[in-house]
């Protein structure tokens, strides 16, 4: 027997002679309708909160009978491609899938090892969550070997099938062939273990060249991110360089040469807070204007504060939600890529048990913020192969396991973003809380974002096949 999806949304869209998007946020594919197709469809869900209208699953309202009886309703032609994007789906299977799709989050089969090989940095950011580190430190010959050695063994005793290499820092084309000697070195590991390799590249923009992004893609760069803080008035005032200087139009530059090589994406990263919010529009026309607008996805970050024990005095939650989704807005209104929603990288890096962090010292930590708190290292890749549990002084012992029970408690919710959110970010948790346990909900903001972000989705998608 077949019933409605859980994951389903149902979204009004404008300008189009059919009327309603169907969305299926478990497979990530939709289908536009006329009125007596949605008709039944709303009746089975509830209408979000949103300034647009959409209609989505609740538990308490979206009961089985309900789900079922649209399914009976409809005309058989109908279902049959409802059925083929799971908005129609059999009850169990669905279960299943997301069960998988849990336990993918909480533990994947892909080692992600985020590389910090370096602490120095040509800007001055006021905002930098590393402020204070010691920017002598780098990664040497023997720091990348041991790296290196430790996630063979790593790979192999945990029998994992792929392998996901960040290059970060400080500024990571600061010390460039640091960076370069590990993507060599992690092809070869990942060539001699016949795995995947992919590579990301975090960086400020400032040293990106061609020469630098060929080598790279050689070894298997896929995505490059990098970080510009609104047009260059406010970018400027943000991130100056260290001299005191702009740094934007030199970033800008940079982009658009980068568009002479293929084979891999660009996002452009802007830190929100209350200023930034605010000038999105104006970013996104400068890029227009420099013909990146098919180039680039824009990639929207709350402002965190650095790990210390006043960071939550720091860190206005009720506020981020907001300027998180002005932002957005402004992103769909000038038809930019983005991800479906802002602030968000899947499931945290924290519940995921093959997702570490290795700092300048070859510390292993689980979250990239904690970096600078020696207590929150969950061990070195200079002592072998052994990682503990993310551990702590006091009342964050054992935060690791029961971070990781967040995500069943969405499950047992039966939250229809789920599969979006993946429990939320356990930094902001700790931040609000004191507890990389306690919810972390960004209900609120998708729901004020999902009519827009759905609809903008499934129409980039149409408009670049």
């Amino acid at each position: 027997m077949l019933r409605l999806s859980r994951f389903t949304f149902l979204v009004a869209v404008n300008g189009v002679s059919e009327n309603w998007l169907i969305y299926n946020a478990l497979t990530d594919m939709g289908v536009l309708v006329d009125s007596s197709i949605a008709r039944p469809i709303s009746g089975a869900l509830k209408r979000g909160p949103g300034r647009k209208p959409f209609w989505r699953y609740e538990k308490n309202t979206g009961s089985e009978a309900r789900l079922q009886r649209v399914a009976d309703s409809l005309p058989a032609a109908i279902t049959a491609e409802l059925r083929r994007l799971a908005i129609l789906v059999d009850p169990i299977k669905e279960e299943l899938c997301i069960d998988s799709i849990v336990q993918d989050f909480l533990q994947p089969s892909c080692l992600k090892l985020t590389i910090a090989y370096t602490a120095r940095c040509q800007m001055a950011c006021g905002y930098c969550f590393q402020s204070g580190r010691d920017k002598s430190r780098h990664h040497d010959q023997n720091l990348i070997d041991e790296t290196i050695a430790w996630a063979e063994t790593y790979i192999r005793d945990h029998g994992l099938h792929a392998l996901h290499l960040g290059l970060f820092g400080g500024e990571p084309l600061a010390d460039y062939r640091i960076g370069l000697a590990y993507a060599r070195g992690f092809k070869q590991l990942t060539d001699r273990l016949s795995i995947p390799l992919e590579i990301s590249l975090t960086t400020n923009g400032l040293n990106l060249s061609n020469e630098i992004l060929t080598q790279l893609r050689s070894c298997g760069l896929t995505y490059v991110r990098v970080t510009l803080d609104g047009p260059p008035s406010i970018h400027d005032l943000r991130r100056p360089t260290n001299s005191g200087g702009g740094s934007f139009d030199r970033i800008l530059a940079n982009l658009k040469k980068s568009r002479q090589i293929d084979g891999f994406g660009i996002g452009v990263a802007v830190n929100v807070d209350e200023t930034t919010s605010r000038s999105i529009g104006t970013l996104l026309e400068v890029l227009h204007e420099a013909e990146l607008k098919e180039d680039v996805e824009i990639i929207l970050e709350p402002v965190m504060p650095q790990f210390s024990k006043d960071a939550s005095e720091r860190y206005d939650s009720a506020g981020q939600l907001r300027y998180l989704a002005d932002a957005f807005h402004q992103v769909v209104e000038k038809q930019f890529a983005s991800p479906l929603l802002p602030g968000m990288c899947g499931s945290c890096n924290v519940i995921q048990k093959n997702c570490f962090v290795v700092d300048w010292n070859g510390d292993l930590f689980r979250c990239s913020f904690t970096m600078l708190e020696k207590g929150m290292s969950c061990g070195s890749v200079c002592d072998g192969f052994g990682v503990s549990a993310l551990t702590a002084a006091g009342n964050l012992q054992n935060n690791f396991d029961r971070a990781s029970e967040v995500l069943n408690s969405c499950q047992e919710r039966q939250c229809p973003y789920l599969s979006l959110c993946g429990g939320g970010c356990r930094f902001q948790s700790w931040l609000a809380d004191g507890d990389w346990a306690a919810p972390s909900c960004p209900e609120k903001l998708f729901n004020e974002i999902a009519a827009d972000a759905f609809a903008h989705s499934f129409d980039l998608k149409t408009r670049r096949r």
